[in-house]
């Protein structure tokens, strides 16, 4: 929900009568906004601010009915932030640039009054447009006070100290009078530029909606019986809209809690319900020599996805399911519980060709076919049950605040007003920490003065050591410097956040900042959405700490105690995995292959050895292992000297001779060996100046919950624009612990799975999607709070971010640091890339001088398969051409693979682009990174990049490649150049009859002048959405990205074989009720047209350049005729072998095949 005011002409409606005490669902409850002027003490006093002449300070009188917020009436006051925009949060959070108070006045404990103003008033202020102007009064009742949103929210506005001064300082605005003196008054007066007509009839108490509380209670720790009877009561068609900020912390606290688990219960829920459906199915060996690996064939009735449709969509997701084995359907428990796999296209495996469903079957069944493998014979349980704990708390708070009980209950209370988003007015004027709202409201005497508490700032380079100061602020760039140093020592609330586009160095900033805080406070818990986050986060910290010391060192001998130490990071995974990780590289040294974790059948692990526990272990010990290495001489000061122990520890002895060579590794030696390590490894995670995990391990390890509750001075979350409030409240606390935030609001968001889906009944399963989508940092960004903002492009070659820079950052000025130059010999592939695009598609156009561009590989005639179970869409023929592009670049250039990363929005497409990798024909590959979806390469970068789209158009369209954020990470992680391998004829895009968006009859239909997209306009096409249905959707980025390379020359057409095969009777079927389009692979189309009165008609349309065939008019489909049975047969030479079409089936079998 924005903060700006609605327009004069808004509309509010209630977003749930259920919610509401009074609230009627018929009734629409209007916003009022009038310009007007503040006076002291009467209409004739000093005028303190006003929207109606000319004011520093702008006013408006209002009546606000803007739900999930508190309804109100009150003014707002505007104060000019300035124009830097360095220091400005991006537009998409804060609308304008003004700081603005909203003072509300308290329901029910208010009179007014409405009335002409007189000549001498008017004559006050002689511009009016309107045809009159009113003077309204407003008086408190004895007991009242107005209440403030946005008060102490940090204000700076350099080029206008006066107006800073009112604001920061509290200093007299006229007459000894300050915002304070204003706001404690019992009485105001306003100059309304409205008639009185107007005003009495708009702004009166009783247009106010009812008072709004989300209908979900005041208890939000787990309770799955009490969240099952609370959603089923509140069902609803309607979403909330977003808040970013609330009126009460039970308010806040609802909109966090329930954004997660209504995004997730009704899929347990569902799953649950699946998991008791018992269904038939039957084996087949994979192998027809061994017992060890079936397909399954499950049989189900009709109607079974449609009745789970939206669960099973997100259930299917998942890696690996559990498929429990019943003898009989009467049994409670049980006989077996395979691990098992969806197979996506069955329809391809030699070992199925025999076992397809009939087409009796066909029409009261659906199959689903398994992968499944037998389980070990003492695999008996799956694993342990773990209680999840929503929300932790700290037991003992930051050293650096925390000075006994009630000032750690003082922070916890301004804690909760900074996570509510509104301001702190009441923590502000009151000089104890209440227990309530209602003491706090009773905290301050309207008849004295009122005593102001400033918010607490932090500096955050508060170290005695200038000159290790000095060597960290030089991580920055020169001019970025002096401002980096402002930002970091006067930090309120010790909250920084640090934001910029791809590219720009803010993962680099966001390390430096937090090596100035750990400094600082101690030692900081440091988190990330994702485990790619995390791993990118932590080397990162480990790379500018010892740049930072290597800068502070020079000049010093080794061993001088001067020096600067490291700071000790960790990359923290499961503990567990941490020792099975090392007994795994003592038994293999040579190990150079670190998946070895992922092998097997079970779930994939995120563990890499950087940094890792495991690892860490490995140094000490002196370890042969090929991925250990060894001790700086400045490394921590703990790590030599555990090291040094270790060395001499008679209980060690074995460990040691075995991590050194000097002993082989036995199976026997596993569980002593296991307590050994399982004990040093707690020691390092205790040891850590650093300690880098997810969010959730830092709640469900033991130990890193210990860490996080007693040792963490301070908290910082790289990506933080991807991470979702419960994640930032589960790790940062309730203590006000100094932190760091770094992202990019317009890369990907917190993922938000149960948007729109809705049960049988037409209720949404997730009301608070929305809230759902707004960030971490999102929430602090549109509660107005200062950012660090980087404007600098240091990563890709010049030109590379040109037109993302234009379509997805408009409002930062683009520019690229000398860092960026294409002479430079780290950007010599991006020059081999132009020259062999150049040589094997002369078409292709070159950029401008000293610059790289993208360029786009359009597969014409290449078909895309969507998943009938996944939904995934699949493009054999792009695969094929990004792979083979990528082996004659690296042949002919001689390019190390390494170099080069392939990427794609759709798992379907990674999968096969692994499989087709283990060919023959692509040995050459080797050493080439695993390919990767686009959300999970987020963060990651390579010199090349190939980006497999996987769509087509028309059909089945782009999908959800159309998404900004999105597509803003897929075509931004490269540094020397980016190849683009999809479909460029989208409608509106390529100048081609056949392909234009729009088009009509008579003049100017469909055409529309000019190169960019009209301001304010969102472009749409017609394609196919996730669900598999036609829908219009909104391409304005994707289709603008695609002009530029078009119009620019950037596109070679990659043409694919037409492989024409003969469609027989059985694999071209349709019933009654479907009306379907398929796709042949070639440049022609067949229309299946059904008759309602008769079973079948089949109509055929061949298309070659201009010339229509066989029963089409002027472009249009003949009707049905009179509706008799009849079916047509054509035999004709250019229908490749098409030569009967049968009746009565009920599916399309061969469509796309």
């Amino acid at each position: 929900m924005s903060h700006s005011i609605p327009d004069q002409e808004g509309n509010a409606t209630p977003e749930d009568a259920s919610a509401s005490v009074t609230a009627t669902p018929s009734v629409k409850y209007r916003n009022y906004v009038r310009n007007c002027a503040l006076l002291l003490n009467d209409a004739m006093g000093p005028v303190i601010a006003s929207s109606i002449s000319p004011m520093k300070i702008g006013t408006q009188l209002v009546l606000i009915n803007a739900q999930p917020c508190e309804p109100y009436m009150g003014f707002v006051l505007a104060f000019t932030i300035g124009v830097d925009y360095k220091d400005m949060p991006p537009r998409r959070c804060i609308p304008s640039q003004e700081h603005k108070l909203r003072i509300k006045f308290p329901r029910g404990k208010f009179t007014h009054t409405i009335e002409e103003a007189s000549p001498e008033v008017l004559a006050r202020f002689p511009d009016g447009k309107r045809k009159g102007r009113c003077i309204v009064t407003v008086k408190l009742h004895s007991d009242a006070r107005v209440s403030v949103l946005g008060f102490g929210i940090p204000f700076a506005n350099h080029a206008d100290p006066e107006v800073d001064g009112w604001v920061n300082k509290n200093t007299p605005i006229i007459d000894n009078t300050t915002i304070l003196d204003v706001l404690c008054q019992d009485t105001f007066v306003f100059v309304l530029d409205s008639t009185v007509v107007d005003a009495q009839k708009q702004w009166k108490e009783s247009d106010l909606a009812p008072l709004f509380t989300y209908p979900y209670g005041d208890k939000h720790s787990w309770d799955k019986v009490r969240f099952r009877e609370l959603l089923d009561r509140n069902k609803s068609d309607e979403k909330f809209e977003p808040a970013h900020y609330h009126d009460s912390h039970n308010s806040h606290l609802t909109a966090v809690t329930h954004s997660v688990v209504q995004d997730t219960f009704w899929v347990s829920e569902a799953a649950r319900e699946i998991r008791d459906y018992k269904v038939s199915g039957y084996f087949v060996p994979r192998d027809p020599d061994s017992d060890k690996m079936y397909y399954v064939l499950i049989r189900l009735l009709k109607g079974f996805k449609d009745e789970y449709d939206a669960a099973w969509r997100r259930l299917i997701k998942e890696e690996k399911f559990s498929l429990w084995i019943f003898e009989e359907k009467t049994e409670k428990h049980p006989k077996g519980a395979w691990d098992c796999l969806i197979v996506d296209h069955p329809e391809h495996i030699e070992a199925l060709r025999d076992h397809r469903m009939s087409s009796d079957d066909s029409e009261t069944m659906e199959e689903l076919v398994l992968l499944t493998r037998r389980p070990p014979p003492n695999a008996l349980a799956r694993g342990p049950n773990l209680s999840v704990q929503a929300f932790g708390s700290r037991s003992i708070a930051d050293a650096a605040f925390k000075k006994d009980e009630n000032h750690i209950a003082d922070r916890m209370a301004l804690h909760r007003c900074l996570m509510l988003g509104s301001g702190f007015h009441d923590w502000m004027m009151r000089t104890k920490s209440p227990d309530d709202v209602s003491e706090a409201m009773a905290a301050t005497n309207l008849n004295d003065k009122p005593a102001v508490r400033p918010i607490p700032v932090v500096n955050l380079l508060d170290v005695s050591d200038d000159a290790y100061i000095d060597a960290l602020v030089k991580e920055a760039l020169p001019a970025d410097q002096v401002r980096f140093r402002q930002y970091m020592v006067n930090r309120p609330l010790g909250l920084g956040i640090i934001t910029a586009g791809p590219g720009f160095g803010k993962t680099t900033a966001l390390a430096a900042a937090t090596l100035g805080m750990c400094a600082t406070v101690g030692k900081v818990l440091c988190c990330g959405p994702s485990n790619v986050s995390v791993d990118n986060f932590a080397d990162r910290l480990n790379r500018v700490t010892r740049s930072v010391s290597a800068r502070y060192n020079e000049g010093k001998p080794e061993g001088d105690n001067s020096r600067s130490r490291h700071q000790f990071v960790i990359r923290a995974f499961k503990i567990n995995r941490e020792v099975e990780a090392a007994l795994h590289l003592l038994a293999k040294p040579d190990e150079t292959d670190m998946t070895f974790l992922s092998r097997g059948w079970g779930r994939k692990t995120k563990w890499q050895p950087h940094l890792s526990v495991a690892v860490w272990m490995l140094v000490l010990l002196r370890s042969q292992a090929k991925c250990v290495w060894t001790l700086h001489s400045d490394d921590s000061e703990w790590l030599h000297r555990k090291q040094r122990t270790l060395d001499t520890e008679n209980h060690m002895s074995l460990l040691r001779d075995i991590a050194r060579g000097k002993e082989d590794y036995k199976p026997q030696f596993a569980t002593p060996i296991k307590k050994l390590l399982t004990k040093l490894a707690v020691e390092l995670v205790q040891a850590a100046d650093l300690l880098c995990t997810t969010a959730s391990a830092s709640t469900k390890e033991d130990i890193f919950a210990m860490w996080k509750e007693n040792l963490a001075r301070g908290v910082a979350f790289d990506e933080a624009a991807n991470m979702d409030r419960a994640d930032l409240a589960d790790v940062w606390g309730n203590t006000l612990l100094p932190c760091l935030m770094g992202g990019d609001p317009k890369q990907l968001p917190p993922t938000v799975m149960t948007r729109d889906e809705k049960d049988k009944r037409g209720n949404l399963f997730n009301r608070f999607s929305h809230d759902g989508g707004i960030s971490a940092l999102d929430f602090q960004q549109a509660a107005g709070y200062p950012v660090y903002r980087l404007v600098t492009q240091l990563r890709m070659g010049n030109g590379l971010f040109d037109w993302v820079a234009e379509l997805i950052y408009p409002d930062v000025p683009l520019t690229y640091s000398s860092l960026c130059q294409i002479d430079q010999p780290k950007f010599a592939l991006g020059h081999n890339l132009e020259d062999f695009i150049r040589s094997k598609y002369p078409e292709v156009k070159a950029p401008p001088a000293n610059k790289f561009w993208p360029v786009f590989l359009s597969c014409e005639n290449g078909r895309v398969f969507v998943d009938r179970n996944t939904g995934s869409k699949q493009s054999k023929d792009q695969v094929k051409v990004a792979l083979d592009f990528a082996l004659d670049f690296v042949t002919v250039k001689n390019v190390n693979p390494a170099k080069i990363t392939i990427i794609s929005p759709y798992a379907a497409n990674v999968d096969y682009l692994s499989r087709m990798r283990k060919q023959p024909e692509y040995a050459a590959l080797e050493g080439m990174p695993q390919a990767s979806s686009v959300d999970g390469f987020q963060g990651q970068e390579n010199d090349i990049m190939i980006v497999v789209m996987g769509t087509a158009f028309p059909q089945p369209g782009a999908g959800f490649t159309s998404n900004p954020q999105r597509l803003n990470v897929m075509l931004t992680r490269q540094r020397c150049g980016l190849v683009v391998v999809g479909h460029i004829k989208m409608p509106g895009v390529v100048d081609d009859g056949e392909e234009d968006e729009g088009k009509g009859k008579g003049k100017g239909k469909g055409k529309r002048k000019g190169k960019g997209p009209v301001k304010g306009k969102k472009e749409r096409i017609m394609t196919l959405n996730e669900e598999g249905e036609m829908v219009w959707m909104v391409v304005t980025v994707l289709k603008e990205m695609y002009k530029r390379m078009y119009t620019n020359g950037r596109v070679a057409t990659v043409t694919i074989a037409k492989l024409i095969k003969p469609l027989k009777a059985r694999q071209l079927c349709v019933s009654q009720r479907t009306l379907p389009a398929i796709h042949l692979p070639y440049d022609r189309y067949l229309k299946l047209y059904v008759a309602r009165s008769g079973p079948v008609e089949v109509l055929r349309t061949l298309w070659r350049g201009g010339e229509k065939t066989n029963g089409w008019r002027d472009g249009k489909m003949p009707s049905a005729g009179d509706g008799r049975t009849r079916a047509r047969a054509w035999k004709r030479e250019d229908m490749g072998g098409l030569k009967e079409v049968a009746r009565g089936y009920s599916s399309v079998e061969g469509s796309g095949s």
